[in-house]
């Protein structure tokens, strides 16, 4: 039990970490820099971007449930590569 927990601990904080670093890259670009990895998107500002006309919030979902008899835990986050 605890290494599952463990997994879905880390993989949420992958989730976490990517939009976090998306929207400092955002950020950078905003303020006139050139970040080292390239990212898609434009900032609206903290929290919120602009990714093929569509205006979203960086978020992370977790959803749980039973499919096909087996039990999961996904964790999504918003295009944050």
């Amino acid at each position: 039990m605890a290494v599952w927990r463990s997994g879905i601990v880390h993989s949420l904080q992958n989730a976490l970490d990517a939009i976090e670093l998306r929207d400092l890259r955002l950020q950078l670009i905003r303020a006139g820099g050139c970040p080292e990895q390239p990212v898609d998107g434009e900032s609206l500002g903290l929290g919120r971007f602009v990714l093929r006309g569509k205006q979203e919030n960086f978020e992370v979902c977790l959803t749980w449930g039973e499919e096909n008899g087996h039990l999961f835990i996904r964790v999504e986050d918003t295009e944050s590569g």
